[in-house]
């Protein structure tokens, strides 16, 4: 099926190589039946600087855009489905640091097949796993917050409300590409941080107007402010932690985010802004 080990041994792709045009309950049971358990949420270098400032953060990191369609040779769904081309070439989720490695690689696939093939099981996991993370931070005199986009960009808002209602008084957030016009009827504990992919910036000044944050990318020095159209935003340097939450933020600013991998060599897609 793949260089990773997996211990699947499905026959995904026919003899013509054609993509299969659906997955039929006996090829999903039969995936099912060899997945082996895996954890849905971890963290990150980056995620763990919060630490410092008291919020103990939990990402799930999910197999990115198509990447699992790809991988297998079925049609599951896009998971970013505003990803640029730069955005997917430079895919922190796929390329960066301990994400590049098989063992991460090969989670992210198992964590999108329970999720494509399993909703009630996977929904029940990580119900258990998200009052698992709670217990944790309490434990450690922490706030507990969760990212359910690590490297995926999925509605959770219309995925999974109920996990929302299920734990009112905890805190989500993640990153989007998704225009936040569409958007707009979040849960109170959900907070989104647009991100700009270089295609978008009517989007990045909607957003800004609304009163939310833009990510955007620099390589090179980071720019006290940044342009959209005729108006400048003040940039806040979104490395020195991950807690993308106004509290932290502010509102109405620019995130600014370090170029790294395959990024810092993204000169053409518009993807990242390149400074002196």
């Amino acid at each position: 099926m793949s260089a990773l080990s997996l211990s699947l041994s499905l026959p995904v792709v026919g003899a013509d190589g054609a993509v299969s045009r659906g997955i039929s309950p006996a090829v999903a049971d039969r995936i099912l039946s060899e997945l082996a358990p895996v954890a849905l949420f971890s963290d990150s270098v980056k995620t763990v600087k919060g630490e410092a400032r008291g919020v103990k953060t939990f990402v799930q990191y999910l197999s990115p855009s198509t990447y699992l369609s790809r991988y297998t040779g079925l049609p599951f769904r896009d998971l970013c489905p505003y990803a640029t081309d730069g955005c997917r070439d430079a895919c922190l989720g796929e390329h960066s640091g301990r994400m590049a490695f098989d063992g991460p690689k090969t989670a992210r696939v198992r964590r999108t097949i329970l999720f494509h093939l399993a909703k009630e099981r996977y929904f029940a996991q990580l119900c258990r796993e998200i009052e698992k993370g709670i217990a944790s931070a309490e434990r450690a005199g922490m706030v507990p917050v969760f990212r359910l986009n690590g490297s995926s960009d999925i509605l959770w808002e219309r995925e999974f409300p109920e996990v929302f209602t299920r734990f009112p008084d905890v805190q989500f957030y993640d990153y989007t590409k998704v225009p936040l016009r569409y958007r707009r009827d979040l849960p109170s504990n959900y907070w989104l941080t647009f991100s700009r992919s270089g295609a978008n910036d009517t989007a990045c000044v909607e957003a800004l107007d609304a009163g939310n944050n833009v990510a955007v990318v620099f390589h090179g020095t980071m720019p006290e402010t940044f342009t959209f159209g005729d108006r400048e935003y003040p940039v806040i340097d979104g490395d020195s932690h991950d807690i993308r939450l106004p509290a932290y933020d502010g509102v109405g600013v620019v995130v600014g985010l370090k170029a790294k991998g395959p990024a810092r060599n993204d000169f053409h897609s518009g993807f990242v802004v390149h400074t002196a």
